[in-house]
């Protein structure tokens, strides 16, 4: 079997140097506008509590709130390179392993063993989570990387049973 060579992180459609350097690309009124609401709501999010499954009035608001959260910590990691942002955002993500589903068609009566569809939660995560491991995959640190492998493990094991058997 032949191994997969990565390229170096990260691997993203725009180069490494403005994904790791943001804050130098801040070249008008408005982007230094709206880096500075995304440091706001962090600098809150570094203290504020994970969300909770079954707190939103509806799964869609909770794992679509997760979502932003995920975003909104890694901009500002990116955009300062400080260590707290890295590690909430690492403490939001692992928040998903207490979630049953993140599927936004759960109710708060479903059944952690049902199967849900594939929704758009999922690719919304997928992307964030995508994202932030390749940006922070650099100088990961191997307990770093077990929390992204620890909540993929959680979701591929939610969804084994839906894709058994399909092509």
């Amino acid at each position: 079997m032949k191994n997969l060579t990565l390229k170096p992180s990260p691997r993203l459609w725009v180069s490494g140097d403005t994904a790791l350097n943001l804050k130098d690309k801040l070249h008008t009124p408005f982007m230094e506008s709206q880096a500075q609401r995304i440091m706001a709501d962090a600098d809150w999010l570094v203290w504020a509590r994970p969300i909770a499954e079954g707190k939103a009035r509806h799964y869609q608001e909770g794992t679509r709130a997760i979502a932003s959260h995920l975003q909104c910590l890694i901009a500002a990691w990116v955009l300062t390179h400080e260590a707290k942002y890295r590690t909430a955002a690492l403490r939001h993500l692992d928040n998903l392993m207490t979630w049953n589903h993140i599927s936004c068609e759960a109710r708060i009566n479903t059944p952690p063993e049902a199967e849900l569809p594939f929704c758009l939660s999922y690719g919304e995560h997928a992307a964030d989570i995508g994202l932030m491991y390749d940006l922070f995959r650099p100088d990961i640190t191997p307990e770093e990387q077990q929390v992204f492998f620890d909540v993929l493990d959680h979701s591929a094991q939610r969804q084994r049973p839906a894709c058994k058997g399909r092509s």
